[in-house]
């Protein structure tokens, strides 16, 4: 594992967020340290200045808001990103970067950074949390949802770099009607397996 530099999380439009009756949080697990970053390691400078429209990442976070928001957007050629973005968060669960792959005791990292995620959840208490990838979902579920003292809505989806294609309303339907509240079961949707 190489050296590690901690991240932080800003929403990529901050003024509007903040003034948002309709905030949204979209949780994955780790930053990757071997990604093409900006000179700040924030994830809210990422998303408003870095991506271009070729990156992968970048448009599958389109994507999965897109599939939310009931908009349609060119994946090949992102350009105006505000509207879609300005009620949204990226967060992950813990804020040192690692490679492009979860190593070693990922949940211990999770429990190291906890109170971080609590304060963020439930300062902008966001109508929607969407975990990203099973590593944020078990992380979430196991370490952040029993220290969590509001309920929230949560769906799981699959991780923006995931082979399996980009999530779309196409594919999964509308991904609203799948949020639980805390206290339920959370929904997931696989590539492989659909909505579990």
């Amino acid at each position: 594992m190489k050296p590690h530099t901690n991240w932080t999380f800003d929403p990529p439009f901050p003024i509007e967020y903040s003034s948002s009756s309709a905030r949204n949080i979209l949780v994955g697990a780790e930053p990757n340290g071997d990604a093409d970053r900006p000179h700040a390691r924030d994830m809210g400078e990422w998303l408003r200045f870095f991506p271009k429209s070729g990156t992968k990442f970048y448009r599958a976070i389109i994507s999965i808001v897109s599939s939310f928001e009931g908009t349609e957007v060119d994946l090949k050629n992102v350009v105006e990103h505000k509207p879609l973005l300005q009620n949204w968060r990226f967060i992950d669960l813990v804020s040192e970067e690692a490679g492009p792959q979860v190593e070693g005791d990922f949940i211990s990292r999770v429990r190291s950074d906890a109170h971080r995620t609590v304060t963020i959840i439930e300062k902008d208490e966001p109508s929607r949390i969407v975990l990203l990838g099973s590593h944020a979902q078990r992380g979430f579920e196991d370490v952040i949802l029993p220290l969590l003292s509001q309920r929230y809505r949560r769906v799981g989806l699959p991780h923006p770099s995931s082979r399996g294609g980009y999530v779309t309303r196409a594919l999964v339907g509308n991904p609203n009607e799948m949020l639980r509240a805390t206290g339920e079961k959370m929904l997931a949707y696989s590539h492989l397996k659909g909505w579990r």
